[in-house]
């Protein structure tokens, strides 16, 4: 596809969803109307809108990227539409790092950390997942105890190991305005058997090539990413890493114990027990459609909700 065919695509898309809101929207009604980057982000949030208004009539438009979403919201003529029944819900991203606008308006939702799959992991959602879904919910307090130790051990090793990553995605970005990010299969570059985690070599690379490649970053040199990673330690409570990647180190590291449940839970494998297996297979693909009925959601986005559809509002 050539650039020109590129632009006139994404022209094209936010015209297409903008037009189908425009037929679909009733006036005088108090149906709700939806728009999410994708199918699941749409499966989570309307998850959460029905939890506070389980009577909701929700439109739902999946308008494919975060600039589409925003490009919808601009071009709708508010003096004609009710803002608090037209809701946009986007992630984050790298946009606090490129200086991006941090707010677009009371209708508008921005994730707190990279995207809404961040919310979704945490030792409590990982240890949640083990019972239900991979047949640990019989081990015993103690090895409960000792895997969430575990967890916390992979997760501070995973969070050092990040920081050149999100790095070379946000030098790729502020350079090319492209996200590359969905060519790296984070899983490859990691070693859950390993206490430190992060392969030093990977397909006959070292970690740093590998990435670069996937990446498609070149000709930058070490010190801006160092340069990076300290503004990422300056600013911590601003830092977070890509949703998805997150994803998959927290199934990741559930299909590790899953492999080595004999030393983790061995309470489990004493005969009298029922032996641990998946009930559900997980990806990062299709995970947050079995994930997001179990999450506990962001304050932010609790507030967000009631300030559109509470009471007060109707």
């Amino acid at each position: 596809m050539s650039f020109l065919e590129q632009l006139d695509e994404s022209i094209k898309i936010p015209n297409v969803y903008y037009h189908r809101f425009i037929l679909s929207y009733k006036k005088n009604s108090k149906d709700l109307y939806v728009f999410c980057e994708g199918d699941a982000d749409l499966s989570y949030y309307a998850e959460q809108i029905e939890r506070i208004d389980s009577g909701a009539v929700i439109h739902k438009f999946p308008a494919e990227c975060k600039n589409n979403v925003l490009k919808i919201c601009e071009y709708i003529d508010w003096n004609n539409y009710q803002k608090n029944r037209v809701l946009f819900f986007v992630d984050r991203d790298l946009s606090y790092w490129t200086n991006e606008p941090q707010t677009y308006g009371s209708n508008v939702y921005i994730t707190e950390g990279y995207s809404f799959e961040n919310d979704a992991v945490s030792s409590r959602m990982f240890m949640k997942l083990l019972e239900d879904l991979y047949g640990f919910a019989s081990c015993s307090t103690e090895e409960k105890n000792e895997i969430i130790k575990l967890y916390e051990e992979k997760w501070n090793a995973f969070v050092d190991g990040s920081y050149d990553l999100m790095g070379y995605i946000l030098h790729k970005y502020q350079f090319s305005h492209e996200h590359t990010a969905q060519n790296l299969d984070v899983r490859k570059c990691i070693d859950f058997g390993d206490r430190n985690i992060w392969k030093k070599m990977i397909k006959g690379m070292t970690r740093e090539e590998y990435i670069r490649n996937k990446l498609q970053v070149e000709d930058v040199a070490t010190e801006v990413i160092q340069d990076y990673k300290n503004r990422f330690l300056e600013e911590t409570s601003h830092y977070s890493i890509r949703g998805k990647w997150c994803l998959e180190f927290m199934i990741g590291l559930m299909d590790f114990v899953l492999e080595s449940g004999k030393k983790y839970a061995p309470s489990l494998f004493d005969s009298r027990a029922k032996v641990p297996k998946k009930i559900v297979e997980l990806t990062s693909r299709g995970a947050m459609a079995t994930i997001a009925p179990r999450m506990i959601p962001a304050q932010s986005l609790v507030d967000f909700i009631y300030l559109n559809i509470g009471e007060d509002n109707e």
